[in-house]
């Protein structure tokens, strides 16, 4: 990200060096621009808070602003780039950067179980931005006291995550709940609209484009439509004009029903949620989150012949183009998960039910030497060895199925899914045929289109006996 903020940097320098050659040149309007600049200077603290307050702010709530700035990157100057020649490349590496840039986010939010590194971004902040890094001495009593605290903060942490009594008084506070709850606010407010709500914001934009659901317009930036005498109207997320001119609006996370049906009833337009459940996944033994592989980023932004079935788990060990069968078993991927049962002697941040999966970062259950989870996997590894370890020859139930990794995708979006057989990549090598039922069997399969020589070599009798076969295999493979 460092270069499209070294970028907006020269926008504002550039702003900047205009304001002061026509505040200091002599010139015949010099006078009246002044008078102008002053008049905003007064206007904006005629109401507190003034107006300044929405470009930067120094506790809660400047979360929103930051974000605000990288909506207007990818919403607002993103698609005048993936208009440019050549149009299907630019899109492509439009996505890739946004799955890339959100790998960013979510080291951002290491913060939470990282105190070295949260102490660093507080003090780094309070070195360069000085007073104005604090809207009061509450926001100066709150960063003293979390600079105190050596645990993690915005996470579902162990009853262990306790806030000694000596910084809960710091923070005019009885319980260690409450002085949590204003850590949270507070390490909040010095990241973009975290903990993921500007990378989920991002994955719904990027997937309603590469499903080609429509025209897609996206509202982050207008949370409010303002009327001169009417309360603002919230309009979803995104509004997307499908092709045959239906208007659908998408919102991005539950809990917004009354504001969804006041936008739908106003328009007359079809209301979809967005939902996701755990992609990407918190892993529970490090408290972080566990990023988009490189292999994931290609796939995804291949849109000219994307995936159907995007929600599909990839197999890391069998599946992977870029590390091998022994480099993933051996951990040289940061990206591979685990899921599945892990040891009782294993203490992870996240208070974990030990009978139930989970997903962890597959380097976390190596680090650990974790027993349970070893065995799991070296079990299914002899598993697949034992059927000749071909995956050609052995079905997907029998591949090491619990390391693994995931695309981003949400769900709610099954009616605004726009592919065309044309679209879709042929997975007929596949014991799944994912994307057969679209493409309706058609004669030019590459799966058929190979039997059909081979059939003509037999009796009419023989034929019967190898279609009923084909038949079996297309509809009932798994």
């Amino acid at each position: 990200m460092d270069i499209w903020i070294e970028s907006l940097k020269k926008s504002i320098e550039h702003l900047q060096i205009l304001d002061e050659v026509f505040s200091g040149f002599i010139y015949p309007e010099k006078n009246e621009y002044l008078r102008n600049r002053q008049a905003i200077r007064n206007l904006n603290k005629m109401f507190p808070p003034p107006f300044t307050d929405q470009l930067y702010y120094g506790d809660d709530g400047r979360q929103m602003i930051l974000n605000d700035i990288f909506e207007y990157i990818f919403s607002a100057r993103g698609y005048f780039y993936m208009l440019e020649t050549p149009e299907i490349e630019k899109k492509k590496t439009f996505l890739k950067m946004v799955l890339y840039f959100i790998n960013q986010l979510m080291i951002f939010e290491s913060i939470s179980v990282n105190q070295p590194l949260r102490n660093k971004v507080l003090d780094t902040l309070k070195d360069k931005l000085g007073n104005e890094f604090f809207a009061n001495d509450t926001s100066k009593r709150v960063f003293d006291a979390l600079k105190q605290y050596d645990g993690d903060v915005h996470f579902d942490t162990s009853a262990g995550n306790v806030v000694p009594d000596n910084i809960v008084q710091m923070l005019g506070k009885k319980e260690s709940e409450d002085a949590l709850k204003i850590f949270d606010s507070y390490s909040d407010s010095l990241l973009p609209k975290l903990p993921h709500g500007l990378w989920r914001e991002l994955i719904v934009y990027i997937q309603l484009l590469r499903i080609n659901a429509g025209y897609i317009l996206p509202l982050l930036l207008n949370q409010r439509i303002l009327s001169r005498t009417e309360p603002p109207l919230k309009p979803p997320d995104f509004l997307v004009i499908k092709y045959n001119g239906e208007l659908v609006g998408v919102e991005v996370g539950g809990g917004k029903e009354t504001q969804s049906s006041n936008f739908s009833t106003m328009f007359k337009c079809q209301m979809v949620t967005a939902q996701n459940a755990n992609t990407p996944p918190r892993c529970p033994i490090c408290g972080k989150w566990i990023g988009f592989c490189d292999k994931v980023i290609n796939d995804y932004a291949n849109i000219e012949n994307p995936l159907y079935y995007i929600s599909e788990d990839i197999r890391c060990a069998h599946e992977c183009d870029i590390y091998s069968f022994d480099d993933v078993l051996a951990g040289k991927c940061a990206y591979v998960k685990y899921k599945g049962k892990i040891d009782s002697k294993t203490q992870p941040k996240q208070a974990i039910k030990y009978s139930s999966d989970y997903h962890y970062h597959y380097s976390c259950i190596l680090k650990n030497n974790d027993e349970i989870a070893l065995q799991d996997i070296d079990y299914q590894k002899k598993r697949f060895h034992k059927k000749l370890g071909n995956i050609e020859s052995v079905p997907r139930r029998s591949w090491i199925n619990c390391l693994k990794t995931n695309y981003p995708h949400f769900d709610g979006f099954a009616g605004l899914q726009n592919y065309s057989r044309d679209n879709l990549a042929c997975y007929g090598k596949y014991a799944g045929n994912r994307n057969c039922p679209l493409c309706s069997f058609t004669t030019d399969c590459q799966r058929i289109s190979k039997i059909i020589p081979l059939l003509d070599s037999f009796n009419e009798q023989d034929k019967k006996s190898i279609l009923e076969q084909i038949k079996r295999m297309i509809i009932g493979a798994k």
